[in-house]
C-alpha cells in the first residue's frame, strides 16, 4: 500500500516536472518570438557589439538577408540605396550627416542626423585658430533653385551672426568634384577652411585630394566628420559615440511604442575632436581648456 502510494507520488512529480519544463520551454519561445528583430546595415562591428551587450532585449542582425526583419538601420547612404534596391518594405532609420542633398524616399522612413550645425564648425574654427579673420566655408555649387536660394540665406544669416564675433564668412561656392586648382584659389582668400556637411563634395573619394591641397597651402581644414580628423583635418564638431548609440535607442523604443519613426532629427550634444599633430604641423597652438573638451 505504501510502495503503491510513493509510484502514485513519484509520477505525480514527474507529470510536474515534466509541465513545468513545457511551460518553461514555450515562455522562451513565445519570447524569443516576439523579440523584435533589428537590421543593421553599414553599421561599424563595434556599434553591434555594442548594441547587443546594452540591449539585449532586441535582436540585433549585422546586414540580415532572413525576412523576419521588423526595423532596418542604414549607417549612411550607401546603405539606405542598398536597402531601397533591395525593395525592403520595413520602415528604415537613415543616419547620415545632412539631409540637404536628398529627400528619403519613403513617407515611413526618417533619419538622425549626426552632422554638425555649421555655426559650432565656424567657433570652432576660430577657437583652433584664434588670429583667423577670414573663415571660408566650402559650399556646393551647382544646387537646384530652390535648394541655393535656401543655402544662401542660410551663409547670410550665419554671416550676419559672427561679425560681431570679428569673423568675416567667406562662401566659397565649388562645384563638385572639387579640384585642386579651385581649392587653391580659394586658400588665397581665407585663413582657415571650414566643410559643410555635404557628402556630394566631402567623401572617402575626394578626401585625400582636399586634405593634401589644403595642407599644401598651409590651411587649416575643420572636417565635416571624424573620418576627415583622421585622414588629417585639424579638427571638427562630432557627436559622441555614446550619444549617438543613445539617440538611437531611444528612435527604436519610440517606434516600438507608436510604430512609427517620427521626423527626422538632429543629435543636439557636440564636442571637438582635434588631432593634435596635424594642428603642429601647421603651427597652431590648441589651448588647454579645448583639449579638455575634446573627445577621448
Amino acid at each position: 500500500m505504501i510502495a503503491r502510494s510513493r509510484e502514485r507520488g513519484s509520477r505525480s512529480w514527474q507529470r510536474c516536472v515534466a509541465f513545468t519544463c513545457a511551460m518553461v520551454v514555450c515562455f522562451f519561445s513565445v519570447n524569443t518570438h516576439a523579440m523584435t528583430r533589428v537590421g543593421l546595415w553599414g553599421a561599424p562591428s563595434a556599434v553591434v557589439q555594442q548594441l547587443r551587450s546594452t540591449q539585449p532585449q532586441i535582436d540585433w542582425q549585422a546586414e540580415p538577408l532572413g525576412a523576419d526583419t521588423q526595423l532596418h538601420i542604414a549607417w549612411h547612404a550607401d546603405a539606405y540605396d542598398r536597402l531601397l534596391t533591395a525593395e525592403k518594405r520595413e520602415p528604415i532609420l537613415l543616419l547620415i550627416s545632412s539631409l540637404t542633398q536628398r529627400n528619403l524616399a519613403r513617407a515611413h522612413d526618417s533619419a538622425l542626423l549626426w552632422g554638425p550645425p555649421l555655426l559650432q564648425q565656424v567657433r570652432l574654427a576660430r577657437r583652433v585658430m584664434p588670429l583667423a579673420k577670414r573663415v571660408g566655408v566650402i559650399a556646393r555649387q551647382g544646387l537646384d533653385r530652390e535648394a541655393q536660394l535656401s543655402q544662401a540665406r542660410h551663409l547670410e544669416t550665419l554671416a550676419a551672426g559672427v561679425r560681431s564675433e570679428g569673423i568675416t564668412l567667406v562662401p566659397l561656392l565649388l562645384t563638385p568634384p572639387i579640384s585642386a586648382r579651385a581649392l587653391a584659389e580659394a586658400s588665397e582668400q581665407v585663413d582657415i577652411f571650414v566643410a559643410t556637411n555635404d557628402e556630394v563634395l566631402f567623401n572617402r573619394d575626394t578626401a585625400k585630394l582636399i586634405l593634401l591641397t589644403a595642407y599644401r597651402h598651409q590651411k587649416a581644414l575643420i572636417g565635416p566628420s571624424p573620418a576627415f580628423v583622421s585622414a588629417g583635418a585639424v579638427a571638427t564638431m562630432a557627436v559622441p559615440k555614446s550619444a549617438l548609440i543613445a539617440e538611437l535607442i531611444a528612435r527604436v523604443e519610440h517606434w516600438q511604442k507608436t510604430g512609427r519613426l517620427g521626423e527626422p532629427k538632429t543629435v543636439e550634444q557636440f564636442q571637438p575632436l582635434l588631432n593634435p599633430q596635424v594642428a603642429r604641423s601647421l603651427g597652431l597652438y590648441l589651448t588647454p581648456d579645448l583639449l579638455r573638451e575634446a573627445q577621448p
